[in-house]
Parts: structure tokens; C-alpha cells; sequence
């Protein structure tokens, strides 16, 4: 949280969920999130302000299984 300068995360390969509050208030300009992961918290992203784009390795099917709505990531400009 709070974590204002990053650049870039990437999740690493392995991961399967992300938790509430891991980039709230992020000023990240890139996630980068494997298909590994299947679970992410509805409030993961809270006030992620920087955060411009979000890159997930897995299909368009499996980021909809992952049940995450436009209101949750918001902020970001792209989602790839």
C-alpha cells in the first residue's frame, strides 16, 4: 500500500490470488499479472491512481472468470 514510485509490478508466475488492498493507492504505471492467478480481490485495486495499464497473460475468458467489473479497475487506461 502507499507504494507511490513504482514503475512496473509483475506478479510472479505461480501466484494464484491477489488480496484486498495490494495495490490500493499504487502509483504504479504498469501491473503485469499471470494467468496463474484466479482469484482477485474486488478491492485490490482501490485508489489505484497511477495505475495505467494492466497487462494479464491469460485469455479474455479467464480474466472474465476472475468476475473483476470495470468499476473495480477504473483507473487504469488500458487493460491488455
Amino acid at each position: 500500500m502507499g507504494c507511490h514510485h513504482l514503475e512496473e509490478v509483475t506478479i510472479p508466475e505461480g501466484i494464484t490470488s491477489i488480496g484486498k488492498d495490494s495495490f490500493s493507492e499504487a502509483g504504479n504505471s504498469i501491473l503485469l499479472i499471470p494467468n496463474t492467478v484466479t482469484s482477485i480481490s474486488k478491492e485490490a485495486l482501490n485508489s489505484s491512481w497511477g495505475l495505467s495499464v494492466i497487462r494479464f497473460t491469460g485469455s479474455k475468458e479467464e480474466w472474465d472468470k476472475l468476475g473483476l467489473t470495470s468499476k473495480e479497475y477504473s483507473q487504469c487506461n488500458r487493460l491488455l
